[in-house]
């Protein structure tokens, strides 16, 4: 439903204007809007955990791990070249040609940006919530039968929202059985809180360049979602209202950066069509997902007659860090994973992987070149 009002719910004349903007009809209405970003891609670790090797490394240096804790040096740096040609001319052309980030409070992986990237795509926005409090949004505006009790800070509930970032509604099964493709079990809906967590404690100082240099006044800081993020219990949900854990949600409200959601207007690549209609069929193991985003930022011609291991060493090489991860390991997975999922590289990518030798491949397995289809029948 999308809603908005002229009168408070209460009935009273002054009324904050809220609009409901439900996930069928931003489907429906919003469907070229680009849900996931291209400039940020590479901060994320890839896989679903951070390697050990970094862990062990952090720990071996004290100093420095102080340092890291206490926020006088980032867990990580990045420098991101602007180098995609879309990026350089016409109305999307740049008065910088690199970002730097200096990475701080903690890590996240190329899982927890899919989480993320599930929330934009597979959720309701909201806007105008931070005129009401938690009880008010829920209540009046949403429709959910909240049971309060179990909201772990109460004093969140009847408390205005916070005036920045941009609200989303989230059904759980949406985000964790659509989007994730995985099932709505009670470890799965607590791995979508720790990724939460970690997506609100990370935070990215950015300084933009140009020539090497950084422009003045142009620095940022950002959290891609916000500490003020609830999980929800909405007992209409509930089949069985006498056997529900303490832990258990159905729907989630998180707040989510204006920054990052502006970026997706320059920065985005996947609209939400082609994210709801192809990437719930392409989950798998081994951030496959992630390397799926990757083919998609590029066009089509580029991939052609280049050999697939080399397209996932590219993505690979693209990452902020591969320290503790055996490359080579990683590709023949992706690649495995790729293979498996052939059809929907036809499919969805117009592509076909033919098996043929690679006089300078770099892994034992056989390796396979991608053609593009159109590409084929032009010929």
């Amino acid at each position: 439903m999308d809603n908005s009002t002229n009168t408070n719910p209460d009935g009273s004349s002054k009324k904050p204007v809220v609009v409901y903007h439900s996930q069928e009809s931003l489907a429906k209405n919003d469907f070229d809007r680009p849900v996931v970003s291209s400039m940020l891609n590479n901060i994320f670790i890839v896989g679903n955990r951070i390697p050990i090797a970094i862990l062990r490394e952090m720990a071996d240096d004290f100093d420095k791990l102080e340092k890291q804790i206490t926020a006088q040096l980032p867990l990580n740096q990045a420098t991101i070249k602007i180098e995609k040609p879309y990026w350089k001319k016409g109305q999307n052309v740049r008065d910088f040609d690199a970002v730097h980030l200096d990475i701080f409070g903690s890590l996240c992986t190329s899982m927890d940006r899919h989480c993320l990237d599930c929330i934009v795509a597979w959720g309701s926005l909201i806007e105008g919530a931070h005129n009401l409090t938690l009880r008010q949004l829920c209540d009046n505006y949403i429709g959910l039968d909240v049971d309060w009790d179990k909201v772990e800070d109460q004093s969140v509930i009847d408390r205005k929202l916070l005036n920045r970032g941009v609200y989303f509604h989230c059904k759980v099964n949406d985000v964790l059985v659509k989007g994730m493709g995985v099932k709505a079990t009670q470890k799965s809906r607590a791995l979508v809180l720790e990724r939460l967590r970690r997506l609100s404690i990370m935070t990215l100082f950015m300084s933009f360049l140009k020539d090497g240099k950084p422009i003045p006044n142009r620095a940022s800081k950002v959290n891609l979602v916000d500490r003020d993020y609830f999980p929800l219990l909405d007992m209409r949900k509930i089949k069985n209202k006498n056997n529900v854990a303490d832990d258990t949600y159905t729907d989630l409200i998180v707040n989510v950066s204006g920054f990052y959601l502006k970026s997706l207007e320059t920065e985005g690549h996947i609209s939400r069509k082609r994210f709801l209609n192809t990437y719930p069929e392409l989950n798998g193991k081994h951030s496959v997902v992630d390397y799926w985003k990757f083919m998609d930022s590029h066009k089509r011609e580029y991939f052609h007659e280049r050999w697939l291991s080399e397209i996932v060493l590219q993505y690979l090489d693209d990452k902020v860090t591969l320290f503790g991860i055996n490359v080579m390991l990683k590709v023949r997975q992706i690649m495995a994973e790729v293979l498996k999922q052939r059809t929907k590289l036809k499919e969805d990518y117009s592509f076909i992987a033919k098996p043929e030798d690679n006089p300078n491949r770099r892994i034992r397995e056989q390796d396979y070149k991608l053609y593009y289809l159109p590409k084929l029948e032009g010929n």
